[in-house]
This record gives structure tokens, sequence and C-alpha cells, in this order.
């Protein structure tokens, strides 16, 4: 039997924000304040979220450049919780070409910290691969919705779920950074299903996706997440053994 979705996505917490959710939020208000405020809420619902336990998970990275053959790396996730905060790791550290270790370290009272192979980073690092992947190391931490500028600017059905669209903004992107993203957010479960990331020149970049989820009884089941990166023709695949 599968292990239900609550269980994975505790370990990949930081890029799938709380698919499980935790039912219907309040319809959205007309006024554009008002939608600035419900965006507010829930960014906070989705960063203060902590796991219940610690959890350990095995998976595989998969990148494929263009047409070219695809490399497959052993990855593994490992969550620990605490009073305070709560740290998750993706562990690279099996595969012979692209040996990794990130750890990020969430707090409800003060912004991501991040360790990768054993040493803290810099804001200006987070833009850049996790084991060579198209997964930022921003990406894995969803810095994005960190950023001031938060709105609902609509909703709209997405791979056949009801979703609100939030738009984070970036005040001051650099060259090589993210300008604003997209968001689709499951009213039901509150949940991230999809992302769009838009470049300096306000160009689709890359494009977060959960490509295998379905509902067994009460309970989701989560298989597979994608990011490509449209102007370069790649594309990174997280895939999870759940028995």
């Amino acid at each position: 039997m599968r292990t239900p979705i609550k269980h994975a996505q505790a370990l990949v917490l930081t890029l799938i924000a709380c698919l499980c959710g935790l039912g219907c939020v309040q319809p959205i208000n007309a006024s554009e304040d008002g939608n600035n405020n419900e965006a507010k809420l829930l960014v906070r619902d989705l960063l203060s979220r902590k796991p219940a336990e610690n959890q350990s998970l095995r998976g595989t990275l998969e990148i494929r450049r263009g047409y070219s053959s695809s490399t497959r790396i052993p990855l593994e996730f490992h969550v620990k919780t605490s009073s305070t905060n709560w740290s998750v790791t993706y562990d690279t550290s099996e595969s012979d070409r692209f040996p990794a270790r990130l750890i990020i370290v969430h707090s409800s009272l003060s912004t991501n910290k991040y360790l990768y192979s054993g040493r803290e980073l810099k804001k200006h690092e987070l833009i850049s691969p996790f084991a060579s992947s198209d997964f930022w190391i921003f990406d894995l931490g969803l810095e994005f919705l960190h950023w001031p500028e938060q709105r609902i600017i609509k909703t709209q059905m997405r791979k056949g779920r009801t979703c609100r669209v939030l738009e984070s903004v970036n005040p001051n992107p650099a060259p090589e950074a993210y300008s604003r993203v997209l968001s689709w957010i499951d009213i039901e479960t509150h949940g991230l299903i999809l992302a769009e990331a838009y470049d300096a020149d306000n160009k689709l970049l890359k494009k977060f996706s959960v490509k295998s989820l379905e509902k067994t009884g009460n309970k989701w089941q989560l298989e597979e997440i994608e990011m490509r990166n449209l102007q370069t023709d790649s594309r990174s695949t997280i895939e999870f053994d759940i028995e």
C-alpha cells in the first residue's frame, strides 16, 4: 500500500508546500486590498506549517537536457523537527558525479537558513542548481514566498483542481534571478500544484509541476514532481520511492 502524501510531503515541505492541506479556505475578497491581505494570510499559513514528526524517504532525481539521455541520481530526504524549528535535508551523496547535501532550516520566527555541503550559503548563492539539476536551492526553499509583495490575482482551474493564483513579485531582481513567480494553490488542499517563474525580462523561465497526484479515500498520493527550464530545454524530476 502506498504511503499517504502527508508523509511524503513532510520530507519535501519546502517544495510542495503542504499538498495535504487543511480543507477549504475563505472566499477571495473582491477588493485589491482584500486580495493582498488574503495573500499574506495564505503565505503565512504555508510558511508556518511544521511537520508533526521526523521522517525519511528515498527517491530518484532524474536530469534530462534536451533530447540527450537522462542522468538518474539516488536521492534521500530527511526531516527533523523540534519545538522551535525544523529542517529538510536533500542528500545525493551516493552519486559519484553529483554528490551534494543541502539542509534547509525553517523557523516560523525567521527566514530560512541554508547549509550546502557543510557551508552556510549567503542570499545571492541561492540562485544555483542543486546537484546540477533544474531545481535551484532558491526553489527548494520557496524563497519567493518571503518577498514583500504577494497578491492573489484570480482563481483558475489547473489539473482538474480549482486554484487561487498567487503572484509573488521580486522588488529588486538580479539579472539571473526571478522577477516574479505565479503559484497555483489548490483551494481544497491549500497546497502548491503548479508554479511559473519569470526572469528579469519578465519572460517565462521555469515551470514547476506536480506530475502525479491522486486521491484515494481521504488521502492524497504523490509520486513525481518536475521542474522544467523553458529557456534551456532541460527538465529535472524527483520520483518518490513510495511503497
